[in-house]
């Protein structure tokens, strides 16, 4: 798993967290997929948009890893949105239903301009 991330101004909205993960979402790298959010995302009112193009493989350990970074910022005022998943990573989110409180979009573009 290689996690990145970035910080964008989001103009008048204020700064957004742009967090990329590549690889497989699962039990061997839920730890560290864990502790890096809890770095990145430790401040109050945070904007995270998660991007999962390059997740290749997701399980339920990785689903609650997510769910947990959304709690997490809810809890201090933050927002979570996802995007650019691939169509079974999307198919997941549906089935576990996880999309109807995350949102998930097709673009950067349009994950940004969501998280105002």
């Amino acid at each position: 798993m290689v996690i990145s991330s970035r910080s964008i101004d989001n103009g008048e909205h204020g700064p957004v967290t742009v967090i990329s993960l590549d690889g497989e979402l699962d039990y061997f790298n839920d730890e560290m997929v864990l502790g890096y959010f809890d770095k990145v995302c430790s401040e109050e009112k945070i904007k995270v948009a998660l991007d999962l193009a390059g997740v290749t493989y997701i399980n339920s350990i990785g689903m609650g890893t997510i769910k947990k970074l959304f709690v997490d910022l809810k809890k201090n005022g933050g927002r979570l949105v996802v995007y650019r998943p691939n169509p079974q990573i999307r198919k997941v989110f549906e089935i576990t239903k996880i999309n109807r409180f995350i949102p998930i979009y097709p673009s950067e573009t349009e994950a940004l301009e969501n998280l105002i």
